[in-house]
């Protein structure tokens, strides 16, 4: 039994993708540090996207910028990142192409969401696209592990830079 138990263990930590240190953490595309899902028949709540990511469900992203193309499935992107300073460290995310219909990010501290956006260029009332860079989210990075979980979907080529 107890062989068992460490088996799965050792498969989750090798499906599992490490916090990414913000120190080290460059301005360019955070994708081969991420972790995706394709949602497949009904939308995912976010609770439901942590609970597939935690069960291994989600895979490594194998680009820079996941690309998936015209009419894609909406895609779960997931991210942590580890703040290793004793200090509270300010960032600016940017998530999508500034066409992306739909874009929710989710901030979660210890499995819990501390911030929720609603972006995209899909509806009325959703956050604006900042130029052609995409969408920014702007966070306080407490000390330890912060998770992301990005909700992208659009009718037109989806890429989640």
């Amino acid at each position: 039994m107890a062989w068992t138990f460490g088996l799965l263990l050792l498969l989750w930590s090798t499906l599992a993708r490490p916090a990414v240190p913000l120190d080290v953490l460059g301005g360019g595309p955070v994708g081969r540090h991420a972790s995706l899902l394709l949602e497949q028949a009904s939308v995912m709540s976010v609770e439901e996207a942590l609970a597939a990511q935690r069960e291994g469900r989600f895979v490594a992203a194998d680009a820079a910028v996941p690309k998936f193309g015209i009419g894609a499935a909406p895609v779960w992107l997931h991210l942590a990142l580890e703040n290793r300073n004793a200090v509270v460290q300010a960032r600016q995310l940017f998530f999508g192409a500034p066409w992306t219909d739909r874009l929710d990010v989710f901030i979660l501290r210890e499995g819990r969401v501390v911030l929720q956006v609603a972006a995209g260029d899909g509806e009325r009332g959703l956050q604006a696209p900042v130029g052609s860079v995409g969408y920014r989210i702007e966070h306080d990075f407490s000390p330890g592990v912060t998770e992301i979980l990005v909700r992208a979907a659009s009718a037109d080529p989806l890429v989640l830079r």
